[in-house]
Parts: structure tokens; C-alpha cells; sequence
């Protein structure tokens, strides 16, 4: 009897158990972003006459996030234009989980479609619609999910490269692109207070797999990071002042892989400390 009735015990709580994983589906944005996050790993640590990079690995991954072009029947013509996208998996307008460990300077705080055109960007859309100018002759677009924190999705399903071709004649678009793209999020611009201590190096990429040979060069006021894999890090030992910022795709020879969308490969950043003004 005993027996009997531990299995009808252990057979309801089973069922329960089983009910709940096939409804994960149901939770909220919150509890799926925390649930979508791989299991942490020991972060890569890279130093350097001081700096350190340290991959950042506790965040939500959104490994089955996908953005998909409506382009059946568009007519494209110069000037204003509307596309309309399709995502999966990924809400536009969403805080992303855990923001708050991450939130640092000229973010715009939700989740968002950054679209870029001819190495311009354009903006950081919170529809599924998005109005971009076009121009005559050709339009290299690159558009990715990305986070409420500024870090994009990896996951070679939440970007699109395409182009749109104007001339007297009509339209043309196409999608298969063979070039390369390096795009960099973070760092830009200042920095103020306790944001200053730690900022984060995020990039994109599409055409370009690390693995096979390519890296991206990091070089922080001449100090160069080799980076042969594909995550965002968190970069610590900048102190307060301007720094130099240049990023590079390169070969296995050390040589510049061209990138057909990137506004500007050096810059600089500030880190300022915070004033009773401020």
C-alpha cells in the first residue's frame, strides 16, 4: 500500500513538473531572458600594461531571437522609404534583464533594431516598421537586434546585411551579400562617475567567423587585444581622460580586413569624474 500510494505521489509531481517545462512558454519577458541565459562559464581574462578585458558572460543571450525583412513586392524609390520586419523571440520596446548591471552612458534603454546605411546609422528602432532614406545608386543596409544595454545579439539570425540598388530604371534588392562587416557598440563617448570605472567593449560582425583565422584588433592607446572570439567584454584600468579607441578586423596575417560598414574606426572616448555639477 505504501509503495502504491508513493507512486501516485511521485506520478503527480512528475506531471506537474512536466506541465510546467511545456508551458515555459507563458512566463514573462523577464523570466524568459533569465531562463535563455547559458549556464556561466569562467570568463576569458585578457591584461595588458595595466588594462584588463574581461568577457562578460552573465547576460541573457537570446539564442532563438531571429529578424526577418518583409521584402516581397517593395518598390524602393530616393528618399523616404518604409520596411517592415518580422521578429521572433525578441520584443522591441522590452527592458532586457539584469539592465541595471549593465546601463552606462547614451543607451537607449530598451531593446531596440539598430539600422545602418551606407556606414551611416540611421537609428535605434523600437517597431517592426522602420522609415529610412534612400538614395540613388547603391544602399548597403545592416540592421541587428539589440539589447536594452547596447550589447547586440550574436546569433547570426538576429542580423541582416542587404542592398537596395536606385536607378531611372527601377529597383533592385538583394540579400546574399559577400561582404564583411566589423561594427562597433561600445565604447562611445563620455563617461561620467561610477560609470568610469569599468566600460564595455561590444562589437558585430556578419561574413566573419573568428575561429577560421580572422580576429578583431582591440587597441587602447596603442595597446592592442587580440580578440579571436565572438562576445562583448568589460574593459577596466582606463582612469579619468581621453582615450584612444581602434578597432580592426585582421587575418591571420595581421592584415586589415576591409569592413564595408563601420563609421569610423578610431576615436576617442572620455571618462570624466563626477562633480557636485554634474
Amino acid at each position: 500500500m505504501y509503495i502504491f500510494r508513493f507512486l501516485i505521489i511521485y506520478s503527480f509531481v512528475f506531471f506537474i513538473v512536466g506541465c510546467a517545462s511545456e508551458n515555459e512558454h507563458s512566463f514573462g519577458e523577464t523570466e524568459i531572458n533569465k531562463h535563455t541565459k547559458l549556464h556561466q562559464k569562467r570568463a576569458v581574462v585578457l591584461e595588458r600594461n595595466g588594462l584588463k578585458l574581461t568577457e562578460i558572460v552573465d547576460y541573457p543571450r537570446f539564442s532563438e531571437a531571429k529578424l526577418l525583412l518583409l521584402s516581397d513586392n517593395i518598390r524602393f524609390s530616393p528618399g523616404s522609404n518604409v520596411l517592415e520586419f518580422k521578429i521572433d523571440n525578441f520584443t522591441l520596446g522590452a527592458v532586457t534583464a539584469d539592465q541595471e548591471k549593465f546601463y552606462q552612458n547614451d543607451v537607449l534603454a530598451v531593446q531596440n533594431m539598430v539600422i545602418i546605411n551606407n556606414k551611416k546609422l540611421i537609428k535605434q528602432n523600437t517597431e517592426t516598421s522602420a522609415q529610412i532614406d534612400l538614395s540613388m545608386g547603391e544602399n548597403k543596409i545592416f540592421v541587428f537586434l539589440n539589447r536594452s544595454f547596447n550589447v547586440g545579439l550574436k546569433n547570426p539570425e538576429s542580423s541582416l546585411f542587404f542592398k537596395v540598388n536606385i536607378d531611372d530604371k527601377g529597383s533592385s534588392f538583394e540579400s546574399l551579400l559577400p561582404d564583411s562587416i566589423l561594427y562597433v557598440t561600445q565604447p562611445r563617448g563620455s563617461y561620467i562617475g561610477p560609470n568610469a570605472e569599468k566600460v564595455i567593449f561590444d562589437f558585430m560582425l556578419h561574413n566573419v567567423k573568428l575561429e577560421k583565422g580572422y580576429y578583431v584588433s582591440l587597441n587602447i592607446n596603442d595597446i592592442e587585444f587580440k580578440i579571436d572570439f565572438y562576445a562583448p567584454f568589460w574593459i577596466e584600468g582606463l582612469g579619468y581622460g581621453r582615450h584612444k579607441i581602434a578597432v580592426y578586423l585582421k587575418d591571420n596575417e595581421d592584415k586589415i580586413i576591409s569592413s564595408i560598414i563601420n563609421p569610423d574606426n578610431e576615436y576617442y572616448i572620455e571618462l570624466k569624474e563626477l562633480s557636485l555639477f554634474d
